[in-house]
């Protein structure tokens, strides 16, 4: 099922919105790839001019927008997205970029770049060859000479690579057609000026032959390129190169095709070498991966140890709070006892005091008898006085008198006795008085006591309620730590269980991405046997080649001084014939003499410009190769020898025995 990813990124101050399209759901590292790949030439397309090319487009992270909790979260894990889930990428800032706060602009199907396009080739082993490697990286610029995706063999078709394309011969191996003879000259000649002057000098012919490993046993570099030097100027120009190709044409395939295979090997090492790169990229992020797992389960069981810690101090806090608690019910009883003793004294106080008040009743009691039998002996004192006075006026009465006075002294010694008995009983009423107000004292001592007790009580009632509620709150905090530590260690697990998925992801990336460097690496070498088989086996061609070549500058130098033979005979015995009669003659003007018989003008193998043959022999076929055809005119001309030995040469490279390239 495809999948839609909208992924948000800021370039140079203006948010941009693209939506990528996805098979299945992606990968960490393929949603990371593809971002690259899409936003990393936009990037750089956008770049202003003051800054320079090597800010490129590095991404820090990427958030998602949970739409359950309404808020941008972190993407670690591809399970946190959707289809149609927005991305947002934050790029590392620097003197060059901040980011800024601003409106997501609606998303837009994402730019068909050329990395992009190049992924979405066919590939050779696999889907997924190479597509890494094209995918990470924008491929080289396209150099000045010209080259086709169609392989030299099948074994080199469809790898994935892509070397540099000129328009028109790379549209006609698109389409299959036969690439023209000009188009390889062209094509070879400016691979082979390095200098882009149209001109190629020695250095240069020197150069091309050592990268392509084309070796001559008879003749070097430097004799070839006298050979394509007709002006001696120690350069060859353009034209100069056609002429000198249409004598070899074999060596102009092989440079054409060793140039193309080259460039093809070359482009394959780049893209082993970036793929080396991505696999030791990939390595160390698996190694990032490993130890941040490593770590995630280091901090998980250190998270798991201060969580049993917490546990651990969470049960001796509420310990604590159960012997505070314990401590509070004993101080309250205690205190509610003393509230009880205080009580019973309170109410032995009250006694005392009604005890007390009774004794001063009765001690007011007594006072007021003692004094009204002190007015009475006042009064009976004051009747004594009248009666001595009387006695004394009234001695006659004396004997009446003194029986008065001992009447008066007997009441006196009553009210005496009296007197003293109210004070006896008045002073044994002070006596219990001080011995009620010493127990009413004692009482109050001992309720002053139980009051300072009970004061006491509540202090420590009270300090074992502050402990109490000082553990009730410690146990609280303890539990909240433990809460928090429990979610933390469920934070953490679910992070672990994230690293170990990135790691998973990491460990699968490596090993895809190594079995894809083997393969591309297995690839290349197979590219490079072939090469050097092929090259083996077009060894031989290409001295053969050279030794007809030879052989048909011989055959020309015979054929002039054959003419000049010709016409002094005719002269010397007066026999000169005319134009017609030159003509007529079985032999052709060389093609250096007359322009107009070029070899590509007219021949028996093929027609202009076809690089799928051979040009036409300079003579009228004296000798015969094997893969011309058996209708090709022959005539014999006296003086000139066939050569056997040539009609072994084995046809060009890709010619079939009827004279034409296979493709």
């Amino acid at each position: 099922m495809p999948i839609t990813i909208l992924c948000a990124a800021d370039l140079w101050g203006s948010k941009v919105n693209y939506e990528l399209q996805f098979p299945t759901m992606p990968t960490s590292a393929d949603l990371q790839q593809k971002v690259e790949n899409v936003f990393a030439p936009e990037h750089a397309a956008r770049r202003p001019a003051d800054v320079p090319p090597t800010q490129g487009f590095d991404i820090d992270r990427m958030q998602t927008f949970d739409e359950r909790a309404q808020q941008w979260v972190d993407l670690l894990t591809p399970a946190q997205l959707q289809d149609y889930s927005q991305v947002y990428l934050f790029q590392k800032e620097n003197e060059f970029h901040k980011e800024v706060q601003s409106k997501i602009p609606p998303p837009v199907p994402a730019p068909i770049t050329r990395a992009l396009a190049l992924a979405s080739t066919p590939k050779m082993t696999s889907p997924d060859a190479y597509s890494s490697v094209t995918q990470m990286a924008p491929p080289p610029q396209p150099p000045t000479y010209a080259t086709v995706t169609q392989p030299r063999t099948v074994e080199y078709a469809a790898t994935g690579f892509t070397p540099g394309l000129a328009t028109a011969p790379a549209a006609a191996a698109i389409e299959g057609r036969t690439i023209p003879f000009v188009e390889k000259q062209r094509m070879v000649f400016d691979e082979m000026d390095s200098k882009k002057t149209r001109v190629a000098e020695l250095e240069d012919f020197r150069a091309i032959f050592a990268r392509l490993r084309i070796d001559y046993p008879t003749v070097t570099p430097q004799e070839l390129f006298a050979k394509a030097d007709a002006n001696a100027d120690n350069l060859i120009s353009y034209d100069e190169w056609k002429a000198f190709t249409e004598l070899y044409p074999t060596l102009l395939d092989s440079l054409y095709f060793r140039t193309k295979d080259f460039h093809t090997d070359a482009s394959q090492q780049q893209s082993i070498e970036i793929s080396k790169m991505r696999l030791d990229e990939l390595r160390s992020k698996e190694k990032e991966a490993r130890m941040a797992s490593m770590q995630s389960q280091a901090e998980s069981a250190g998270q798991e140890q201060k969580l049993a810690s917490q546990i651990a101090s969470a049960q001796e806090a509420q310990l604590r709070e159960k012997d505070a608690k314990t401590v509070l019910e004993a101080a309250h009883d205690d205190t509610e006892r003393g509230r009880e003793e205080l009580r019973s004294r309170i109410i032995e106080q009250n006694q005392q005091k009604d005890k007390e008040r009774q004794k001063q009743v009765e001690l007011m009691e007594s006072s007021r008898n003692v004094e009204v039998v002190q007015r009475k002996l006042q009064t009976q004192e004051t009747e004594q006085a009248k009666a001595e006075e009387v006695l004394l006026e009234m001695e006659r009465r004396v004997a009446e008198q003194r029986r008065e006075v001992e009447r008066n002294h007997g009441a006196v010694d009553k009210i005496r006795g009296e007197l003293a008995s109210a004070q006896g009983a008045e002073h044994l009423a002070n006596i219990v008085l001080g011995e009620a107000q010493k127990d009413t004292q004692t009482c109050n001592d001992r309720v002053a006591m139980a009051e300072a007790e009970v004061t006491a009580r509540q202090e420590r009632e009270r300090e074992a309620t502050a402990c109490h509620r000082e553990s009730q709150n410690d146990t609280a905090r303890q539990l909240a730590k433990r809460d928090m530590e429990e979610r933390e260690l469920q934070n953490l697990k679910e992070k672990e269980s994230q690293k170990l998925v990135l790691e998973d992801e990491a460990v699968r990336s490596v090993e895809e991405q190594e079995k894809l460097t083997q393969t591309m690496e297995h690839e290349n070498m197979e590219l490079n046997v072939n090469r050097r088989q092929v090259e083996e086996e077009e060894r031989p061609l290409l001295e053969q080649e050279l030794k007809l070549r030879e052989m048909r500058d011989a055959l020309e130098e015979n054929e002039a001084r054959l003419r000049t033979d010709h016409r002094t005979f005719h002269s010397t015995h007066g026999r000169g014939g005319t134009a017609a009669d030159t003509t007529a003659s079985p032999l052709r003007a060389s093609p250096t003499r007359a322009a107009s018989r070029s070899p590509y003008t007219s021949g028996i193998i093929g027609t202009p410009g076809n690089s799928s043959t051979l040009p036409r022999p300079i003579i009228t076929q004296p000798v015969v190769p094997a893969y011309l055809p058996s209708s090709s005119p022959v005539s014999a001309y006296p003086g000139y020898e066939a050569a056997p030995a040539l009609s072994m040469i084995p046809p060009p490279r890709g010619m079939s025995p009827a004279g034409n390239r296979g493709l």
